[in-house]
Parts: C-alpha cells; structure tokens; sequence
C-alpha cells in the first residue's frame, strides 16, 4: 500500500520519473526496512501541501484524501523535502503531525530542478505479511496491475514514465526499471 500510494502520489504531480529505493538488513528484521521515494512532480506547493494537511480533500472522485494514513499505519517516521518553484520544503510526518507544523521548513534556494523525497524509517509491523512486497518481481507486478490502465491513457497521450526500483539487503542488490520508451513499456 506505501508504494501505490506513494507512486499515485508522484503521477499526480506530474512526475515522469520515479526512483523507489529499499533496504532492509534482512528479511526477517521488518525493523531495519527503510523506504525511499523521489520523484520530480511538482513538488509540495503551497496547493499541495495544504491539500495534504487536510484529511478527506481530494481532488476528484478517483481520490479518497486519506492515503497519508497509510504511510503512518506501516513507518512512524516520514522525512518530506520537496524543491519546488526555488524553494525547499521539509519536515517531518508522524502522528504528532498538523498543518502548523513546528518542524515544517520553507526555505528559498537556487535549484530550479523539481523534485520530492520521501523517506520512510521506524517500520511499525511485527513482520511483514509477505516479502514479495519488497521484493523487484512481485512489486513490478504489483505496479502494473495497479497503474496498467493509467499508464495506458500516457501512452495514448504521448507521456514518458519510468519507474526504478532497488532492494538492498545483505543477500544483495536487485533491481527492475520500467520505461515508456517509443509507445511502449520496457520492463527490464
């Protein structure tokens, strides 16, 4: 569920490239996995940091406005910072989180290149109920049952995606990247 959501998430700021990386030390120490998502959409604008501030505001009837609970009901601790129109903004999402957030830091800077990094630590599961989700076979599969229909009006549209994916742990390093190249999907 945090890597749909997260993934819908970055397709709807409009990002064209989506890198997940996972590590875990083991696959029987749920404690050590640690998540990261980045993208460059939009970023959190003001319109989008206050839309995810705000329980049950959506944009429209394919959203539910509740899927930053789902970050939370697996990792107690997501580090935001999003570039954004020459800004910088980060902070911390836990269950001490709301909209005038003390820890919330918005900064100008020089970068003009948009991006969004989501770093989810602190896994709050006793286990994991299958490895296959962290695992690059069955999360690819996943992604594409979840978002063949929306990746089919891209390719209609003429839009590039891609999505790279990387599981560290200490029995090694796989990966698996999905392209949209020339109207059609490469898996590798």
């Amino acid at each position: 569920m945090v890597f749909i959501e997260a993934i819908a998430n970055s397709l709807d700021a409009d990002a064209s490239k989506i890198n997940i990386c996972i590590s875990i030390e083991e696959l029987g120490k749920q404690e050590t996995l640690k998540i990261t998502v980045q993208d460059n959409g939009v970023g959190f604008t003001e319109e989008r940091y206050a839309k995810f501030c705000k329980l049950l505001q959506v944009e429209d009837s394919t959203h539910k406005g509740v899927g930053r609970l789902v970050y939370l009901y697996y990792f107690d601790t997501i580090e935001v910072s999003s570039i954004f129109d020459k800004q910088h903004r980060s902070f911390l999402y836990n269950t001490s989180f709301d909209e005038n957030n003390s820890n919330m830091v918005l900064e100008p800077i020089a970068q003009q290149e948009q991006r969004t990094i989501l770093n989810f630590s602190n896994c709050t599961l006793k286990r994991l109920s299958s490895y296959n989700s962290i695992l690059p076979d069955a999360l690819k599969r996943m992604i594409l049952e979840e978002f063949l229909p929306r990746f089919y009006v891209y390719k209609e549209d003429g839009k590039e995606i891609e999505i790279n994916h990387r599981t560290k742990s200490r029995q090694g390093k796989k990966e698996s990247v999905y392209r949209k190249q020339k109207g059609n999907y490469i898996i590798e």
